[in-house]
């Protein structure tokens, strides 16, 4: 009866996988895989709050809560550091380290300049400055660890576990950050940088159109 029993088990399962949204199972599988993560995610944020976070508040940056808007459980844990704001002339310098939605240790570096008006959306709707996020500026801006393609800062699939690694990915980290400076004082785009706005998004090569697949994460 045993074997039956298991037999029976597993067509279960089959026929729930088989009736499950994708957008679902995928969550299911992203959270499975997380779990084994968790560790080195906070040593992620530990590390990030303790160098990254650090320079910038050095440079006049103070850390901040997510605006009441953005508070939701899902939002802090994908911005468990809050964001780092700056005024400056009457606008808002913002910079958001956004973690992975799936618990998985890796991160973007999103930011951008909040006018003191704050923003009209092309749906009719306004944020004010002081609840806007680094997403909705004009011009949102994130800072990626690679010039080819747009990946994320995460941790290789051979790469150790340990906290020497999470040290370096931080680091690398560090060294593109010069970006976020001269996008500030010129609105110079790095290499390592995506600019969207509307349907069109920049680079260090211009301004290209926007497809879907740059919208995702």
């Amino acid at each position: 009866m045993f074997p039956s029993l298991l037999l029976c088990a597993n067509i279960s399962f089959v026929h729930e996988v088989r009736n499950m949204p994708l957008r679902k199972f995928r969550g299911r599988l992203h959270t499975s895989m997380a779990k084994g993560s968790t560790s080195i995610r906070t040593a992620l944020r530990h590390e990030l709050q303790d160098q990254f976070v650090r320079v910038f508040t050095d440079k006049g940056f103070r850390c901040a809560p997510l605006p009441i808007g953005a508070g939701s459980t899902d939002a802090r844990s994908s911005f468990p550091l809050g964001h780092l704001e700056r005024m400056r002339g009457g606008e808002l310098e913002l910079i958001d380290i956004q973690f992975d939605k799936y618990r998985r240790p890796r991160f973007v570096i999103n930011f951008g300049v909040i006018p003191e008006e704050g923003i009209s959306t092309p749906w009719g709707h306004h944020v004010e400055r002081d609840a806007a996020t680094a997403s909705d500026a004009p011009e949102a801006c994130r800072l990626y660890s690679s010039s080819f393609g747009m990946r994320w800062f995460a941790l290789g699939i051979f790469s150790s576990k340990s906290s020497k690694s999470v040290k370096r990915l931080v680091d690398k980290a560090m060294e593109l950050s010069p970006e976020i400076d001269q996008w500030f004082l010129s609105r110079t785009v790095g290499k390592h940088m995506r600019v969207l706005t509307g349907h069109s998004f920049a680079t260090a090569d211009g301004w290209q159109n926007q497809s879907s697949a740059d919208l995702q994460d």
